[in-house]
């Protein structure tokens, strides 16, 4: 069952609304519609900004991680390349290695990661009644991703040529 009050009498109204509410009801809820609504509205809105801002440093660190990750594993892979070092040792296909081992995967994983950012935050805004996600940001993010891939690319493939150039076949 529900009550609604209309309170002319200000402040000593609504004590006198709430008094009577406590004695004469169970355990009433009582609210204060427009306030209520403001202050919750409010506190959404800023929830979801200290979300977007947590998600963004997350993903700004998930990117990091990703790189280093992609960069170490490649490292293990350029070891491997130094036998064929007698028949390549042109840096062009060291660097087309690591491109391709790095740079495209990293590029595929920006796009992606900028549509799930995009579509997750404009669910999270359309919770939190308000707020506004900026498209260009996203692809923007997703833009250095790639080319976070690419400079990773081109500096492993670096040490992949100083790796080759520097192999010598052991345990023979």
């Amino acid at each position: 069952m529900s009550f609604v009050v209309f309170n002319t009498a200000g402040d000593a109204g609504a004590d006198r609304v709430w008094e009577a509410a406590y004695r004469t009801l169970g355990l009433p809820m009582l609210a204060v519609p427009v306030e209520s609504g403001m202050l919750g509205a409010q506190a959404r809105a800023g929830y979801v900004k200290w979300v977007l801002d947590a998600a963004l440093i997350g993903l700004a660190a998930l990117v990091l991680a990703g790189m280093v990750g992609a960069a170490s594993v490649f490292d293990d892979q350029a070891r491997g390349l130094g036998p064929i070092a007698p028949f390549r040792n042109d840096r062009r296909f060291y660097v087309q290695v690591a491109f391709w081992n790095l740079a495209v995967p990293l590029a595929v994983v920006g796009v992606g990661a900028g549509a799930a950012t995009y579509v997750l935050g404009q669910m999270l805004l359309s919770i939190g009644d308000g707020g506004e996600l900026s498209a260009g940001l996203v692809a923007t993010g997703s833009l250095l991703i790639a080319l976070g891939g690419l400079v990773v690319a081109v500096v492993c493939g670096e040490i992949a040529v100083r790796r080759a150039r520097t192999w010598r076949p052991t345990g023979d």
